[in-house]
């Protein structure tokens, strides 16, 4: 079985699994964020710090949604500069990251609330 393969079909084995990875990625880097940082009032860098500082800020703007909304104009430039197949993977990439971040990981997931250098410590592990 040959899953990394240049085929020209529209579904082919290479991109499940490209979908695949990037799901087993983006579920992990959910987790960083819910788990460690978001939990103890840590703002990573990017998009991603951006996010929590508005949310602490209003209270009523959602990390995952924020990150989603921040990242609408990188959308469009990526669809118009680099290619669409980018720009469907970062749609998916968003979208997972937002309904674990938001929706699911609360409901299952323990966040870690302690010290915070411990925190940031193993959040930036999780989040590259």
């Amino acid at each position: 079985m040959r899953l990394f393969t240049k085929n020209t079909k529209k579904w082919s084995r290479s991109l499940w699994a490209d979908y695949l990875v990037i799901l087993l990625g983006t579920l992990i880097y959910s987790f960083g964020i819910y788990g460690f940082t978001a939990s103890n009032d840590i703002a990573p860098g990017g998009v991603t710090g951006i996010s929590p500082m508005v949310h602490y800020l209003t209270g009523w703007v959602p990390i995952g949604v924020g990150i989603y909304v921040i990242n609408i104009p990188l959308l469009i430039a990526g669809f118009a500069l680099i290619s669409r197949r980018f720009f469907f993977k970062t749609v998916f990439v968003l979208t997972v990251s937002t309904l674990f971040i938001d929706f699911l990981y609360p409901l299952f997931m323990p966040a870690y609330y302690g010290d915070k250098l411990m925190a940031s410590a193993f959040g930036g592990v999780l989040m590259g």
